[in-house]
């Protein structure tokens, strides 16, 4: 992959339900600035081993490729 500027949300806890969240609150966030929730290309980044890090230190992270009307 090219080297890419994302906006990015994150969310800690369990990525079974972590994930979820931070796409809900992306869209949200993306419907708020009039923009579309179903954006391309979308990157979700899983940050901790859930093997090692406790359920409720988990990060995720919701990625979208930065558009600059979102920031206006």
């Amino acid at each position: 992959l090219r080297p890419v500027r994302v906006l990015a949300l994150r969310v800690t806890g369990r990525y079974s339900t972590s994930a979820a969240d931070a796409w809900d609150q992306m869209a949200r966030w993306l419907r708020s600035r009039g923009a579309n929730s179903q954006m391309t290309p979308r990157y979700g980044l899983l940050l901790d081993d859930p093997r090692t890090t406790a359920p409720d230190k988990c990060r995720y992270e919701a990625c979208i490729s930065q558009q600059p009307e979102l920031l206006g």
